[in-house]
């Protein structure tokens, strides 16, 4: 049925070009998953986030959609630069480091903030705009049923892995603590680098043998 007269189809001015700019790079994202063969849960955040951003580009829900488009990615760049700086820190002996106190912080920044933008906020917005589409598809306004429908199982889909990754989150903080570390990324090596898409390194041969000779 054609739609586009409810208030979910007001187009944002001059937002086209991101429309379209986050169309592609989660299609990027999704060739990445499957050629690096990262978790099961980073192929289907890949593969709904693209279904999701294509179908809102027709244009449908602006309002919405940049929420989670936009303001999710804001956390990032905190466990961004926690990774980085602890690669630099890598590289050097342990008397060397000097990125220690950053990464911790940004560690928990990146925590907070996950918690706030994406779960507490992620929330709230998402279950206004399903409120929005039940008036919508009430009323018989809706431009495509599909997909409309599809983005609601996006959402839901992108939200249960925003509440499985807090809790990921949470297992680390509290792991880091109870070993008195801590670091947020105690247990990093097991995948729990949460938002930064895990890479399980292997042991070095020397770390090898000192597991050997303990």
């Amino acid at each position: 049925m054609a739609g586009g007269s409810h208030a979910l189809y007001a187009e944002i001015p001059n937002y086209r070009f991101f429309r379209i700019s986050i169309v592609s790079y989660f299609l990027w994202d999704v060739c990445v998953c499957f050629l690096y063969k990262w978790d099961l849960a980073w192929k289907v955040h890949g593969f709904f986030s693209l279904a999701g951003t294509y179908i809102l580009m027709y244009p449908f829900a602006d309002t919405f959609g940049t929420y989670f488009t936009g303001m999710f990615e804001l956390s990032n760049a905190f466990i961004h630069t926690a990774e980085m700086l602890r690669t630099l820190d890598s590289t050097k002996d342990e008397k060397d480091r000097n990125f220690a106190l950053i990464i911790t912080v940004s560690e928990y920044l990146f925590a907070i903030l996950f918690a706030i933008i994406r779960v507490i906020g992620g929330s709230y917005v998402a279950y206004n705009w399903f409120h929005e589409v039940v008036e919508l598809t009430t009323n018989g306004k809706y431009h495509s049923l599909i997909g409309v429908y599809g983005v609601c199982v996006v959402i839901v889909t992108i939200m249960v892995l925003q509440y499985y990754w807090f809790y990921k989150i949470i297992a680390a903080v509290v792991g880091g603590q109870r070993d008195g570390s801590g670091d947020m990324a105690a247990d990093k090596e097991d995948g729990a680098a949460v938002e930064n898409k895990p890479a399980k390194k292997a042991a070095s041969p020397k770390r090898k043998q000192a597991v050997k000779e303990d």
